[in-house]
């Protein structure tokens, strides 16, 4: 029996990702979505998307950073936090201050806010995901 050596297993869930047509896509945005139009979206997601996670900003609140969470037919989405760029001005010089690394993903507009959902799915249509989702956008 063969010995595993290192990268192996990378080889072999590659394998079964092309054999089964399982991959991902990462959807961003430095927009807001509108919330009505969202859920409408999550209604309707292809049967081939097993699984999504990620944040969502909607337009209804500049605050608040949402986790979206789906498996199959199954959604939440919920309030995680707030986003940095909405803490009070000391609050959020001190916690970049302390965590310096948040400024590569930094709008000089919009700070922290976004949207970013990873797709897991079989045979996924990124380019009908990605124009699905910018028509969600406010």
């Amino acid at each position: 029996m063969k010995e595993l050596e290192k990268g192996d297993e990378e080889e072999d869930e590659s394998e079964e990702s092309l054999e089964y047509g399982i991959g991902t896509y990462v959807y961003m945005a430095r927009k807001p979505m509108d919330l009505k139009k969202f859920n409408a979206y999550c209604r309707t997601l292809h049967e081939k998307v097993i699984r999504t996670k990620g944040i969502v900003w909607f337009q209804m609140d500049n605050e608040g950073m949402y986790v979206f969470e789906q498996a199959g037919k199954q959604f939440e989405c919920y309030q995680a936090d707030n986003w940095i760029a909405a803490y009070p001005k000391k609050e959020r010089e001190a916690f970049i201050k302390d965590h310096p690394d948040i400024l590569k993903d930094w709008d000089p507009v919009w700070g922290d806010r976004m949207v970013k959902l990873v797709f897991i799915g079989q045979n996924l249509d990124k380019e009908g995901i990605k124009k699905d989702l910018d028509a969600c956008l406010a």
